[in-house]
C-alpha cells in the first residue's frame, strides 16, 4: 500500500519523516504530481500538505477526483492541502487540522491565509515569511494571555493581512505593530513567534499521522459522482505523460545526454514514415494511452515486473548484472524500460478489449496497402511446416510466434485473434472441431505462468 505526502515549508523534512516512516515524501505538488503519483506510481494513499503556485501551476482539483476515482484515499490539511481539501470535501478529500477547518466553515477564503515565501529542498524549504494562519493564531493566544488589549486585535490583525505575502516577516510585523502601539508592539512580535503558534506545522503533522496510519478498508466512500475527462485534462495528463521540455528527458541514470535525446527526436519528426518512430506510430502510441486513460486501463506494477522477468528469460539475462549490462549496452535506464513494458500491456489490453471489432478493419487495411491482389496468398491452406503434419504442430508454431497474445485457453486465444467462435479458428487451422484436446494442450502450455 504505497503512502506518500507532499510536503515542503509546513513542516522540516526530519520531523515529517519521524512522523510517518512509511511514507514517501515528495517536493511541494505542482500541477499533474498527484495524477502522476496515481496514475504513474501506483500511490494509494495521498497526504497533500504543501504546493507550489504562483509562477508554476497549481496542483489541480481533477487531479484530486482522479486519484480518488481510483480508489485512493487522499488527505489534505495546513496549506495548500487545506485549500484544495475545503474545496473538494464534496468528492471524498478528507479535510484535516484547523485550518482546513477554517476554510472549510468560509471563516479563510483567501489563499494568502497559507502563503509563504521560502528556500528549495536544499534549505529544507525553510519559510522566509509568515502566514496569515500564524499570525491570527499568534493574536489570538496574545489577547487571551494579555498581551494584546482585545480593542487592539481588529488592528493587528488588518496592519498584518495589508502586507503583502511575500513581505510578511517577523521584522516587518513588528515594525506595523510597532507603528500602532509602543506599549504592546514589541512584546506581542516576540509572544507571536513561539513555535506553539505555528498551526501550519501542527495540522501537517496531523495529516502525516492520517496518511500513516490509513488502512485498506478505510478507502474512500464509493462516489456518486463521475470524473469528466475534459479537454483540458486530457492536455495535462497528456503533457504529464510525454511533457515536450527538459523534464520528459531527465534520469540520473541516463546513459544518453539530452542534447542527443532532443536530436534523436528532432530526426525522428523529419522521418514520418519510420516504422517505429513516426507518425503512425506516434499516433498509435497517442491512442493507446488517450483510450486506456478512458477505460481505466492501467497495467499494475506487478504485471510491468512479471512481463519484464518473461522478457529477460527470451533475452537470457539470468539474473541482474546481466540485466544491467544489457540496459547499458543497450543505452536504456529502468525507467525507461519499464516504461515501454507498461506500454505493450496497454497495447495488449486494448487488444482484447477491441478484438472482435478489429476483424471488421481488415477489409479497409487491404484496400489502404494496395488491394486484394497483394493479399490473396492469405487465402491458401496455412503452410507453417512440411506437408502432412498434424493440427498440434500447426498450433505449436502459431503459439510460439512471438507476436501472438498470450492466452490461457484455445477459446481465448480465438478470442483475442478476433476470430468469430472457436470452430472458425479450429477450422482455419486446419484442427476437427470434435477432437480439440491437444490443441488446448499446446496453447495451454504457451500461457502466461
Amino acid at each position: 500500500m504505497r503512502r506518500i505526502a507532499f510536503v515542503g515549508p509546513s513542516i522540516p523534512p526530519n520531523a515529517a519523516q519521524a512522523l510517518a516512516p512509511e511514507v514517501t515524501l515528495l517536493p511541494p505538488a505542482r500541477a499533474g504530481d498527484v495524477y502522476r503519483a496515481v496514475g504513474h506510481g501506483e500511490a494509494r494513499v495521498i497526504g497533500l500538505v504543501d504546493g507550489v503556485f504562483g509562477s508554476v501551476g497549481s496542483v489541480w482539483h481533477k487531479e484530486i477526483l482522479f486519484a480518488i476515482s481510483r480508489g485512493c484515499q487522499v488527505f489534505g490539511g495546513a496549506s495548500m492541502g487545506a485549500l484544495r481539501a475545503a474545496e473538494c470535501r464534496s468528492f471524498g478529500i478528507r479535510g484535516v487540522g484547523t485550518v482546513y477547518a477554517a476554510y472549510a466553515d468560509g471563516e479563510l477564503e483567501d489563499d494568502d491565509e497559507v502563503a509563504v515565501s521560502h528556500l528549495d529542498a536544499a534549505f529544507g524549504y525553510e519559510c522566509l515569511t509568515v502566514p496569515m494562519v500564524t499570525v491570527r493564531a499568534a493574536l489570538s493566544a496574545a489577547v487571551s494571555v494579555g498581551l494584546l488589549p482585545e480593542r487592539d486585535h481588529e488592528r493587528a490583525l488588518k496592519a498584518a493581512k495589508n502586507v503583502f505575502y511575500a513581505d510578511r516577516t517577523w521584522d516587518v510585523l513588528g515594525r506595523e505593530w510597532g507603528a500602532l502601539d509602543q506599549d504592546w508592539g514589541p512584546d506581542v512580535t516576540l509572544f507571536a513567534q513561539q513555535p506553539q503558534h505555528d498551526v501550519k506545522a501542527v495540522d501537517a503533522a496531523a495529516v502525516l499521522r492520517a496518511v500513516q496510519s490509513a488502512r485498506p478498508e478505510d478507502g474512500p466512500r464509493q462516489a456518486d459522482w463521475q470524473m469528466e475527462p475534459t479537454v483540458f485534462w486530457r492536455r495535462l495528463v497528456q503533457e504529464t505523460d510525454f511533457p515536450s521540455v527538459a523534464p520528459w528527458f531527465e534520469d540520473d541514470g541516463a546513459q544518453v545526454s539530452l542534447a542527443r535525446r532532443i536530436d534523436v527526436v528532432r530526426g525522428a519528426l523529419l522521418d514520418p514514415g519510420h516504422a517505429q518512430l513516426g507518425t503512425r506510430a506516434r499516433l498509435f502510441a497517442h491512442l493507446v494511452y488517450q483510450v486506456c486513460e478512458a477505460l481505466g486501463i492501467a497495467p499494475s506494477a506487478r504485471e510491468v515486473q512479471e512481463r519484464s522477468e518473461r522478457i529477460r528469460r527470451v533475452l537470457g539475462l539470468g539474473d541482474a548484472r546481466t540485466t544491467r549490462q544489457w540496459l547499458l549496452a543497450s543505452k536504456l535506464t529502468v525507467a525507461e524500460w519499464q516504461r515501454a513494458i507498461r506500454f505493450q500491456l496497454m497495447a495488449e489490453r486494448l487488444g482484447e478489449e477491441y478484438a472482435a471489432e478489429l476483424r471488421h478493419q481488415v477489409p479497409m487495411l487491404v484496400a489502404a496497402s494496395g488491394g486484394w491482389a497483394q493479399v490473396e496468398h492469405l487465402a491458401e491452406p496455412m503452410q507453417l511446416g512440411v506437408e502432412g503434419e498434424s493440427p498440434s504442430v500447426v498450433l505449436t508454431a502459431l503459439a510460439t510466434r512471438p507476436d501472438m497474445p498470450s492466452a490461457a485457453t484455445l477459446e481465448d486465444l480465438a478470442a483475442r485473434l478476433g476470430f468469430t467462435s472457436l470452430t472458425e479458428f479450429l477450422s482455419t487451422t486446419g484442427v476437427d472441431p470434435g477432437d480439440t484436446q491437444a490443441a488446448t494442450d499446446v496453447v495451454e502450455r504457451r500461457a502466461p505462468q
